[in-house]
């Protein structure tokens, strides 16, 4: 197959450009701000761009891995979420209609309210903040302008290797480096997903040519944050007694937080026969390379 991955130089967009050339398929990746590499650079709002590429290519399949996934940042600019994360997914999905490729638009847990979870695809999302409702509106469009063979890719907690070094698996070992305290919510419940697992399940997907909506995620939707934080300093011998769980309220942040937005993936599991390693594959590497 030929595959272009819209943020290609993001966590998940590496991962899967990696995995995806691993199992034999071409793949062309884009980045906007980031050395290009050999990425393409073209921004998600150039929507000429991104149809002359698919005009010349004939690419089976796009996937949307960009958008604006600072859920403090959405809630301050609800325009800018909603340009990134709906409008621009809708038409770029549109695009590729035309050019009978199929759109696949990762979204998030987000699009739950948290209070019945964990969910599984057939769950009544109910969005809490401006980016839940971003990507709850973002996959709606996809869908609409995509057509019956557009992908949906529901996703949480992914952690890996990536240099930019923005994911919570960085933000712990930092902190304890540092043997600064960190303080983690006791009551925030979901998944933990390897990046790698989350590339191979979208590898998946498209190898099957499935549509819909599907979850992608790691094996415990009901994991407390504290928890995995502790997990992780025992995990690289830092000291996890300078982890301080506390309560989400506490840190007042803007976006309310779906606290039991955990995903079920029985539906990849069955029809992909995927099961995600949810353990430290790639995370060892961070402690053996020039990473940290």
């Amino acid at each position: 197959m030929k595959i272009m991955v819209l943020g290609g130089s993001g966590l998940v967009g590496r991962h899967l450009m990696s995995c995806l050339r691993k199992r034999g398929h071409e793949v062309v990746g884009t980045c906007w701000k980031q050395e290009p590499k050999e990425l393409t650079r073209l921004s998600m709002s150039n929507l000429k761009g991104i149809d002359a590429i698919l005009k010349r290519g004939e690419f089976n399949a796009l996937v949307i891995c960009s958008g604006f996934t600072w859920a403090d940042g959405c809630e301050n600019k609800p325009a800018k979420a909603r340009l990134y994360n709906s409008i621009l997914p809708g038409k770029i999905a549109g695009i590729c209609r035309r050019h009978n490729t199929k759109a696949v638009y990762l979204s998030s847990s987000y699009v739950f309210d948290g209070k019945r979870g964990p969910y599984s695809e057939t769950g009544r999302p109910n969005p809490l903040s401006a980016y839940g409702k971003s990507k709850l509106d973002g996959e709606k469009r996809v869908r609409q302008f995509g057509g019956k063979n557009a992908l949906i890719v529901r996703t949480m907690g992914v952690m890996g290797c990536e240099p930019r070094k923005k994911n919570f698996l960085y933000t712990v070992i930092h902190q304890l480096r540092k043997k600064k305290a960190l303080s983690v919510p006791y009551d925030q419940r979901g998944n933990i997903t390897c990046a790698t697992d989350l590339a191979l399940g979208i590898c998946l997907l498209l190898e099957k040519n499935k549509k819909g909506v599907f979850h992608i995620a790691g094996k415990r939707p009901n994991a407390r944050r504290s928890e995995v934080a502790q997990s992780i300093a025992r995990h690289y011998q830092l000291n996890e007694k300078l982890i301080r769980p506390v309560a989400t309220l506490e840190f007042k942040s803007k976006a309310p937080r779906p606290c039991n937005g955990g995903l079920l993936t029985e539906k990849a599991r069955k029809q992909l026969e995927w099961q995600p390693l949810n353990r430290w594959p790639e995370w060892n590497l961070l402690s053996k390379g020039k990473e940290l």
